[in-house]
């Protein structure tokens, strides 16, 4: 594994050089690249997160990650109302709290059933599907598999 991935307890791009296999994970590529791209303000809220929970507090350290179970904050600190919400739930997740009007979603979900795609719609805040990211991680596969046909 990367060092990456040591730090984040997640890989999902495997690499075989013929002996060894190697691990990278995408996910903080292509959240780098789509949160490089966007204008967002602060306060941000990770609503869910999952597996991917830790990259997104890598890149965004100061974003409040809520639990999409209970809708409370994951520290157990005092809520607040989110600017962003960077919308990392799974497809049957409950919408977030009925104070919160934030002014952009950020959904890292790139199908076109994603429910965060119907919460914008009811508090009226501005879209960016995660159709980018999975295309920035999926340049990153080729050029990582790229080099592993270098290595053969």
């Amino acid at each position: 594994k990367s060092l990456l991935c040591q730090e984040l307890q997640s890989t999902n791009t495997l690499t075989f050089d013929g002996r060894i296999w190697h691990g990278e994970n995408t996910d903080f590529l292509g959240l780098r690249e789509l949160l490089n791209s966007t204008e967002y303000s602060a306060p941000v809220c990770i609503w869910g997160g999952g597996g991917t929970l830790p990259v997104i507090q890598k890149l965004l350290p100061n974003a409040v990650a809520y639990s999409t179970r209970t809708a409370k904050r994951r520290d157990q600190k005092e809520e607040i109302s989110p600017e962003t919400v960077i919308w990392a739930a799974s497809p049957n997740a409950q919408f977030p709290p009925n104070h919160w009007k934030p002014s952009l979603i950020i959904d890292l979900n790139y199908r076109e059933d994603s429910q965060a795609k119907e919460y914008c719609q009811t508090v009226g805040a501005r879209y960016i599907s995660g159709l980018y990211m999975f295309k920035a991680q999926a340049r990153a596969q080729k050029e990582i598999w790229g080099h592993a046909d270098d290595s053969e």
